[in-house]
């Protein structure tokens, strides 16, 4: 009987050590979740931006030119 509760204790410990693993393994994804969004976000913003910046400078340059033809 006692080597049936050293082996239950030895499984036991094994399965916390895998429970500890996958929660450690879940964070880490739920992380990487986290900055993949915050890149997502960051680039869309980044590209909303250039798009503004360049529409305004091609309107601009637009007026520039119509000014200088007449």
């Amino acid at each position: 009987m006692g080597n049936g509760n050293g082996n239950g204790n030895e499984g036991g410990f094994k399965d916390q050590e895998t429970i500890l693993l996958l929660f450690t393994l879940f964070g880490i994804l739920i992380i990487l979740l986290l900055l993949l969004v915050a890149i997502t976000f960051q680039t869309w913003a980044l590209w909303k931006l250039a798009k503004t910046v360049i529409d305004q400078n091609t309107e601009s340059d637009g007026g520039r030119r119509r000014s200088e033809v007449a």
